[in-house]
């Protein structure tokens, strides 16, 4: 999502990680990169909650377009099934 309120942009970047029936993971670890309108990146990190979902913001972002890429995601006794991810999505920031 992208919201500005009061000249302040903020871009949030949601990942939700299933596990192989289809319930939230909680307790993965999401690695994923940042590209910033100007082609610089940003790689960050969080942790699933308990109903599988990590959460990636950035506040007093610039007019633009942003891109949030899943690189990594590791959880004790399971595998990650990059072909049958969505890897990446654009937002842009008015």
């Amino acid at each position: 999502t992208a919201t500005k309120v009061k000249g302040n942009r903020t871009v949030t970047g949601t990942v939700l990680v299933r596990d192989q029936t289809g319930y939230g993971a909680e307790g993965a670890m999401v690695t994923a990169t940042w590209t910033f309108p100007d082609g610089s990146t940003r790689r960050v990190t969080d942790e699933t909650t308990n109903d599988g979902w990590a959460w990636f913001q950035l506040s007093g972002v610039k007019n633009g377009y942003y891109t949030l890429t899943i690189d990594d995601v590791v959880l004790d006794g399971y595998r990650y099934d990059v072909d049958d991810s969505v890897l990446s999505n654009t937002i842009r920031a008015k």
